[in-house]
């Protein structure tokens, strides 16, 4: 098979790019041909010269500058047929997929966001600190960093985040924006690309959930930690009071194995080979297959052992040299 050089990639981009660039800007003067005369009766209502832009799904748009000095400029955005998508003039704005567009509004220091569709209907007002938006996803493996891991498919949503309390509000919408799909208070952040924790503010180890990409609760934030696998298991963690990590998970797909395993054990992992859930009760020893059916209990010999657990191993050395002197599996760890 003929291999090509990193520099020729790189010039194929180049003229891809440049091409699309050029079609683009056809598309433009044409528009503005056929619409010459609903430009100009823009520019003298609003006193300048409207730019005629397209979005890359191939939607027109039309920015019209409002300078405001000879630094700052501001912008109202208008539909093809010269209608305002927004009724005043922004700070910012973008256009997104789906047809949509972000509007900011600059308050004191920061910047407030809200959003409309392209036929100038608010779909969000502009009072969050965040806006963000996906359309429907289908289920699908993904890769980050070389890593490749499988998520659930997910609807069309908004989330928005108000910052303005003590503690942020996070709410996601449905794709009009007409139905809220889930509220939570804290501070969310995205994981994996399609996945969101979210922290509840107060003390304690134990207070991180795990959110899917469109807002349904995965874990309730009553654990420290996630670690996704590539299978798609995904790993809770809680924190005990002295540091000791106890690991539980389950499938993301519940149809490959509906097994839910508690936070009792040191490690939990999905084996592909099998099609099984296994777990590991204490470092060093085997893993076993979960049984769903059987009551597990995590329990120690002494501090030592849990020590062992921790990867602790200076402090294993001091315990069984001093207060657990004697223990014959001391001599072990």
């Amino acid at each position: 098979m003929k291999s090509y050089g990193l520099s020729f990639v790189i010039t194929l981009f180049m003229m891809f790019f440049s091409i699309s660039a050029q079609a683009q800007q056809f598309e433009i003067k044409a528009f503005e041909k056929q619409n010459k005369e609903m430009l100009k009766m823009m520019k003298k209502t609003y006193g300048e010269k409207p730019e005629v832009r397209i979005t890359e799904e191939g939607l027109f748009y039309l920015v019209i500058p409002q300078h405001q000095s000879k630094y700052q400029v501001r912008y109202l955005l208008a539909d093809e047929a010269g209608e305002l998508l927004y009724p005043e003039v922004v700070d910012s704005y973008k256009p997104i997929k789906g047809g949509y567009f972000y509007v900011g509004l600059r308050s004191g220091a920061n910047t407030k966001y809200g959003a409309v569709n392209s036929h100038g209907k608010l779909l969000l007002p502009v009072q969050y600190d965040d806006i963000q938006h996906s359309v429907a996803i289908p289920a699908m493996t993904f890769e980050i960093n070389s890593s490749k891991y499988w998520h659930p498919a997910s609807e069309e949503f908004w989330l928005t985040v108000d910052k303005s309390g003590a503690v942020p509000h996070n709410v996601f919408y449905n794709g009009n924006a007409s139905q809220t799909l889930a509220e939570y208070v804290g501070t969310i952040t995205a994981y994996k690309s399609y996945f969101w924790t979210i922290e509840a503010p107060g003390a304690g180890e134990n207070h991180k959930g795990l959110l899917s990409f469109d807002g349904h609760v995965i874990y309730p934030q009553e654990y420290n930690d996630f670690y996704l696998e590539s299978s798609g298991f995904v790993n809770c963690i809680k924190r005990e009071p002295d540091g000791l990590l106890l690991y539980g998970g389950k499938m993301l797909d519940s149809s490959i194995t509906p097994v839910d395993v508690p936070p009792l054990f040191r490690d939990v992992t999905f084996r592909t080979s099998s099609q099984t859930v296994e777990c590991q009760m204490h470092r060093d020893e085997d893993y076993f297959p979960y049984n769903a059916g059987y009551t597990y209990e995590a329990t120690w010999r002494d501090k030592g052992e849990r020590l062992f657990d921790r990867g602790r191993y200076q402090d294993v050395i001091t315990f069984y040299e001093g207060e657990g002197y004697g223990s014959v599996w001391g001599y072990y760890y």
